[in-house]
This record gives C-alpha cells, structure tokens and sequence, in this order.
C-alpha cells in the first residue's frame, strides 16, 4: 500500500483548513501597523499562540540547556540579611557572596539576599530595583555542581530562570565564578 494518497490526502485537508480560515472579513494585504507589532498577529492570532503556549513549558528544560545552567546537587536554602551603607560590605549566603565597594551606596541600605533551592545555584537579592554607584561583586561557588570543561559565568535570569542576560564573568580558583552587578534580580551559574 502506497502512502503518497495518505500524504496527499492531509495536504488536501491542510489546504482547506487554511482557505476556509480566510473569510472574507480578512485583508488580502498586510494592514500597516502604526503603533508597533500586534503579537496576536505576529503569531497568527490565537490558535499559534495557544499551542506556543502549551509547547512552552515542555520546551523550557531544553531552553536551559541550551543556555547552559550548570547542573548542581540542591543547595540548602539559606537567607542572610546585612545593612550596607557607604563604606561598603559583605553579605555571605553560604558557598556564595555579594560584595559592595566603597562608594556603592549613598546611604545605609538594608540588604536581603537568598539561596534558591533547586537543580542551579541560583541567588536572589532584595529589595528588587536597587541600583549601584558602583558596581558590586557577585562571587558564586558551583563546588556542588556537574564538571563541565568549559569557563563558568553568572547569567541574569527571570524566576523560572530563563537567562536574560550574561554577565561578563571571571571564572575563579576554588570552583567560583564572580561578576559584576549594577542592579538586585535573580542570577544563576551557567557555563
């Protein structure tokens, strides 16, 4: 039995959904768009974005592994609190560290940093929004993570930890990594 019919017949289904999606109702050209992209448009409208929307979540451990999220054994959960004002200082979240510089702040501040437990080493730092004079420096430890025979770097990540961003970052002796900060978000060890 030939399966070139069965493969015609679902191009013919294919082709007729697709003509009888066109309804009258739709332009034959493109309408301009004055106030930038639609994304209901950009994606087809609903039935695109449904299934990008249920894809997604399946998509997001490759998501990190394309990113590179190094693997690690979970962390306890650790939450440290210090006020740190102009002279600068250090707040230690066990195996990692926040180090502000002289100068960094114009007043006393009162910081909250937290371990997040799960497969990356991954910290979060409050209050959200604050902004350094200087930069400050994100010392992370991944002595609890895979080898990977490739430099460590930190990354700026969302909270379901998609890199937005990757730090410009020096891979240290002792199994760390440190990085500049300029702002307090969420940020993991990625290779």
């Amino acid at each position: 039995m030939s399966t070139q019919p069965s493969i015609r017949r679902i191009a013919t289904a294919l082709l007729l959904l697709f003509v009888a999606g066109c309804g009258a109702e739709r332009p034959l050209e493109p309408t301009p768009i004055e106030t930038g992209p639609n994304p209901d448009a950009l994606l087809g409208g609903g039935l695109i974005r449904d299934v990008v929307s249920a894809v997604d979540p399946v998509l997001d451990p490759v998501r990190r592994l394309l990113h590179g999220l190094l693997s690690c054994s979970a962390e306890r959960p650790v939450s440290a609190t210090e006020t740190i004002g102009p002279r600068g200082g250090v707040l230690e979240l066990g195996r990692h560290r926040l180090v502000v510089p002289a100068g960094a702040l114009d007043a006393p501040v009162r910081i909250r940093g937290e371990v997040v437990s799960g497969d990356v080493n991954s910290v979060r730092f409050y209050p959200h929004g604050l902004q350094f004079e200087r930069p400050a420096q994100l010392v992370m430890g991944y002595g609890n993570c895979e080898l990977v025979d490739t430099p460590k770097l930190i990354v700026y990540t969302t909270e379901d930890l998609r890199v937005i961003e990757v730090l410009p970052s020096v891979d240290r002796a002792r199994r760390e990594v440190s990085a500049p900060l300029d702002h307090f978000s969420r940020y993991a060890v990625a290779w």
